[in-house]
């Protein structure tokens, strides 16, 4: 018996470690990434007024990239931008739907009367912003690298529980960067 529970518990482990990566990562192929040393936050044209988003966004991404032993830089000497964008998503999420019965009936060939209501579900639709990063070679202006979270932002959070999911987001998407 705890042969099989070992088993049971071993097999989950595995599962588990199967998981899918919270994000979708695409690069251009044959890109020599470890000529990347110096980064740049945003494009060298941006120069409009930061959300608050923006803000966490720059600081997940300073933290990680010092983490991965780059070095900021200004834009005219870096060998990357890291540029990032919020992506809509439309999220469809369905409401439990009402019924209601009743019946009668008599037993030796009576018939019997029924009434049956139903109320189909209604959907609610609402969009959701997805955090999209992208790297771009300061040189060719060419995306070298992209990533897409699957996790939905926050919208009706604490500051402090948004600046928490931006910061697990951005560390999970340069977690693949450089592609190996």
């Amino acid at each position: 018996m705890l042969r099989f529970i070992g088993v049971i518990f071993l097999y989950l482990i595995v599962l588990t470690g199967c998981s899918t990566k919270p994000v979708v990562i695409d690069y251009q192929p044959g890109t020599s990434f470890s000529e990347y040393q110096l980064y740049a936050i945003g494009s060298d044209q941006s120069s409009l007024k930061k959300s608050l988003n923006d803000v966490r966004i720059e600081n997940a991404l300073e933290w990680t990239m010092s983490q991965k032993h780059y070095q900021k830089s200004i834009h005219k000497k870096a060998d990357m931008w890291l540029v990032w964008s919020e992506k809509p998503e439309i999220e469809t999420r369905h409401r439990a739907g009402f019924g209601f019965g009743f019946g009668y009936g008599i037993v030796h060939g009576r018939t019997g009367l029924g009434i049956s209501m139903v109320n189909h579900p209604p959907v609610r639709k609402s969009v959701r912003e997805i955090l999209v990063l992208e790297i771009v070679d300061r040189k060719t202006l060419q995306v070298v690298w992209r990533a897409e979270s699957k996790k939905l932002l926050l919208k009706d959070a604490t500051p402090t529980a948004r600046e928490r999911q931006i910061r697990q987001i951005v560390r999970d998407m340069l977690y693949y960067f450089p592609p190996k």
